[in-house]
């Protein structure tokens, strides 16, 4: 009942803007626009009665639609190269569980090393990096990683709510998040800020693989490596009483020789992930690449045609089929919603943009504070923001994949496990071996400390390559 009344407040303040049009401002469209996003927005965080983020979403572009935004508009996400890059993509996620390859994949790094705290971190950022570069699905990553790494704990003879414990598994976790941030599609990041500048004035081409690494390689391994050292500061795990690896090595033999379809999967993904950095020598984009990728594991039959339902991700398509439309819809004249929120936002920048550090140092910051309120991984609040990317990069010089490396850094955050969903899923496939409460806060407070380490050394890299003037 709170969720539904949670949810019901939301769509009630958008109701009463829409009725009486308080912002002086802004349009009566631009007020139904925002009674649209704020039921969504409402529904999307409280989600009532377990309702999924489509249905949701369905209802917003109904609301958008009946209030007179132009359907073009209000659909523009599923025609987004974003939207069909991750058809294919969610599908591969999907084939690395069902043909056991990720689960392999893992247990082969795992078996690799020695049983210590170092090795473990080695061996999960190990394979966070390979299930980055066959999925941008951060849920498919967490599917095939947590249930591994509670097996692992257990293995260790780590006690439940110890720090050795909560060592690994948010290492795992973390590794399985933060590292494929770097590149344009070893996350669910890159293609939804590349959907949101291809639906923006001054932003589309921005982004391509070579400019996404360019800017956020760097940081992200940067943030990376801090966290793994805080943490190892934070928890100070001790010292490991299983010092052998045979038991790993026996699970991993439990799993018999590679099937057909593994083998035929791991073919099809490495090329099409060699495919992406190499775009300039082929000319294959992004898009069609998967498109093909998508349409081999079908000829070759790792896939069938009932996974087509059960493989793609249709729930989050359909989502980011939504959102990836807000800064279009935001910024049409006849909507201003882009416009009233510059009004807004400028004086506030006006204190600290014309200074570098203080906009990369203090904007992190707010939007951290922000990510209390904002559960729905950030993804609403970069839909109203992305339209005043241009407008920064012209008056203070900050380039648009700067600002958006800083809200993919708020996005990831994690402090309490409401406003992280990739946090409540990491904790329930752990189930009784899972963090508490205590130690995802440390988490948090390392997380937080990181990134502001990350941004202070990455401020002087970005003022050499030229993303910051």
């Amino acid at each position: 009942m709170r969720r539904w009344i949670g949810a019901l407040a939301c769509a009630a303040v958008g109701v009463l803007l829409a009725l009486f049009t308080p912002i002086a401002t802004l349009s009566p469209l631009g007020h139904k626009v925002l009674m649209g996003l704020l039921a969504g927005v409402g529904l999307w965080i409280f989600q009532p009665g377990k309702m999924p983020f489509s249905v949701a979403s369905c209802l917003v572009m109904a609301i958008f639609v009946m209030a007179g935004v132009s359907e073009k508009l209000v659909f523009a996400g599923f025609t987004s190269k974003a939207t069909w890059i991750l058809i294919p993509a969610t599908a591969f996620g999907y084939v690395l569980t069902k043909t056991g390859l990720g689960k392999r994949l893992a247990l082969l790094v795992i078996k690799t090393f020695h049983p210590t705290y170092l090795n473990m971190t080695f061996a999960w950022l190990i394979i966070g990096l390979i299930l980055s570069a066959f999925t941008p699905s951060i849920l498919i990553r967490i599917a095939i990683v947590m249930p591994i790494a509670t097996g692992c704990v257990s293995t260790l003879k780590l006690e439940p709510d110890s720090r050795g414990n909560a060592f690994i598994l948010l290492i795992a976790w973390a590794m399985a998040i933060i590292p494929g941030s770097g590149w344009l599609t070893g996350s669910l990041w890159g293609p939804i800020t590349m959907g949101m500048y291809g639906k923006t004035e001054g932003l589309g081409g921005l982004i391509t693989q070579g400019s996404w690494i360019h800017a956020m390689m760097l940081p992200m391994f940067l943030l990376t490596g801090l966290i793994i050292a805080g943490l190892y500061l934070a928890l100070r795990p001790g010292k490991l009483i299983t010092q052998t690896r045979d038991a790993f090595v026996e699970e991993y033999k439990e799993l018999g020789p590679w099937s057909r379809e593994e083998k035929w999967a791991t073919v099809i993904m490495v090329l099409t992930f060699l495919l992406f950095p190499t775009e300039k020598l082929h000319g294959l984009g992004n898009v069609p690449a998967c498109l093909m990728a998508f349409f081999l594991l079908f000829a070759v039959r790792v896939l069938e045609p009932a996974d087509v339902a059960k493989g793609v991700a249709w729930n989050l398509i359909i989502f980011l089929g939504c959102v990836l439309a807000l800064p279009a819809i935001f910024g049409n004249p006849d909507v201003g919603v882009s416009a009233w929120i510059k009004e807004l936002i400028f004086p506030i920048l006006t204190h600290f943009g014309q200074n570098p550090w203080m906009f990369v140092m203090v904007v992190p910051l707010l939007m951290f504070a922000w990510r209390f309120l904002d559960i729905a991984w950030m993804i609403p609040t970069m839909a109203l923001l992305v339209s005043m990317l241009p407008f920064i990069h012209s008056e203070f010089g900050i380039h648009p994949l700067v600002t958006s490396c800083l809200m993919i850094m708020a996005g990831n955050f994690a402090f309490l496990h409401y406003m992280q969903p990739f946090a409540l899923m990491g904790s329930a496939l752990a189930k009784e071996r899972s963090w508490t409460p205590n130690q995802l806060m440390r988490y948090g407070v390392v997380y937080l400390v990181s990134c502001m380490i990350t941004l202070a050394i990455s401020i002087i890299y970005w003022q050499q390559t030229g993303f910051i003037e």
